[in-house]
């Protein structure tokens, strides 16, 4: 078998059906679950309780999709490693040779009563059948057994003895369970913590369940998301105020980054009312900013230094959109000044071109004058009206080429803004990217 099914992901105890990282540990324990597998299972399970209870959680981590995955997955991934180190440490093999056969396993039990191993995996498959009476027994027989005889299995047996009994009802005797499994551990155990704390929650135990949930956030930050979106935690309201405490510090905290990240910024220096062709730009900036945040999902905040950079970038993508906007609106003005300016030009070339004939024919008729005043011929030839138009051919002349070299300088002065928005727009991009 190489997955894990949806029925060992989800709890079918409970509705709607949570995750817990236990019913994955119980699959693993008898089933030879490749590591890639088990971290799409933890990944799928994260996903069914982060993100799919809630549709304003799924609308935030659709705007994020990206970076939001990327911090589901390396969560999944760093639980699955937890998982693996943990079956490291149990006899694996030894379990996997048991029968499957509750019968044949309990004439195993009548010839050997005391192997703990045995015990367990009865436990197990009566946990299978949904017999947790049976079950409850059988776990409490292989972790008293086992406890002088491999402590960190016996801590193993008492952590799935306080699971069937809060699938049972008995909170309070689960809590006790999962206590001896803290004594038991020999090393700080971040699962096994988070249960503690979430059946202290249970048994509205919250003076204790404090200290033990600020220790556990401050080891394993990773763990404050996960006990911050547990259902059994969510219902204790001291412990949700804690959490509440905690965004407020993660918003303040990405808030003082970006202020000071916008202090440092090149953009700083730019008179960007001017740039953007809008009032009060910065103002207006700083206002999606805090938007942006309010729109950061739970498991992005936690993540103070990625949120701020994903907001930094998004603004300088803002600020983008409307540089290329407003060069839009300047690309739309300079054709129409081109449009004009190319009228003019067109008017200077006929005047050119009319100064030009007119020129030839001013020429042409001196020509005459002159060829007929060699042959003696009389030509009613008038000097005045000849003097009269070279001086409009010279006047038609000048004004034509002042024209075709004609360029508004309200055209220039848009061609340069255009270019600078570019340039600017183009630095942004390398930024952002």
């Amino acid at each position: 078998m190489d997955h894990i099914p949806t029925s060992v992901l989800l709890s079918s105890e409970r509705q709607p059906p949570f995750f817990y990282r236990i019913n994955i540990e119980y699959f693993c324990l008898y089933n030879k679950i490749k590591p890639q597998f088990i971290n799409e299972g933890i990944l799928k399970g994260l996903n069914n309780n982060l993100i799919d209870t809630n549709t304003d959680l799924k609308r935030k981590a659709e705007q994020w999709t990206r970076e939001h995955d990327n911090v589901l997955s390396d969560l999944a991934g760093k639980l699955s490693i937890e998982l693996l180190r943990q079956q490291k440490q149990l006899p694996l093999a030894a379990l996997r040779r048991l029968p499957t056969d509750v019968q044949h396993l309990q004439q195993m039990l009548a010839k050997t009563p005391n192997d703990h191993l045995c015990h367990f995996h009865l436990a197990w498959l009566y946990c299978l059948e949904k017999k947790y009476t049976l079950a409850e027994r059988h776990f409490n027989v292989a972790a008293m057994q086992s406890q002088a005889v491999n402590p960190q299995f016996s801590c193993f047996a008492y952590r799935h003895l306080a699971h069937v009994r809060f699938i049972s009802g008995k909170h309070a005797q689960a809590l006790l369970a999962i206590e001896m499994a803290c004594e038991l551990s020999q090393s700080y155990h971040p699962e096994l913590q988070f249960e503690r704390i979430r059946f202290l929650s249970n048994t509205q135990r919250t003076t204790q369940a404090l200290p033990h949930l600020s220790g556990l956030i401050n080891k394993f930050p990773l763990y404050e998301i996960l006990a911050s979106m547990d259902p059994d935690i969510q219902e204790n309201p001291s412990l949700c105020r804690l959490f509440k405490q905690l965004t407020d510090k993660h918003t303040k905290n990405i808030q003082r980054q970006l202020h000071q990240c916008w202090k440092n910024d090149p953009l700083r220096l730019l008179d960007l009312d001017s740039e953007l062709g809008q009032k009060n730009s910065l103002i207006i900036l700083q206002n999606k900013q805090r938007e942006m945040l309010m729109e950061l999902s739970p498991l992005l905040i936690v993540h103070e230094a990625m949120s701020c950079q994903l907001i930094q970038k998004r603004s300088r993508s803002i600020i983008i959109r409307a540089l290329n906007r407003r060069k839009q609106q300047y690309i739309k003005k300079i054709e129409g000044h081109q449009e004009r300016a190319g009228k003019v030009h067109h008017t200077g070339q006929w005047m050119l071109y009319t100064a030009v004939l007119s020129l030839i024919a001013l020429g042409l008729s001196y020509a005459i004058s002159a060829i007929a005043f060699h042959f003696d011929f009389r030509w009613p030839i008038n000097l005045y009206v000849q003097s009269i138009i070279l001086g409009g051919v010279v006047v038609l002349a000048i004004i034509g080429a002042i024209l075709l070299h004609f360029t508004p300088s309200k055209l220039s002065d848009l061609l340069i803004k255009k270019q600078r928005l570019e340039e600017l727009s183009l630095r942004l991009g390398i930024l952002t990217g």
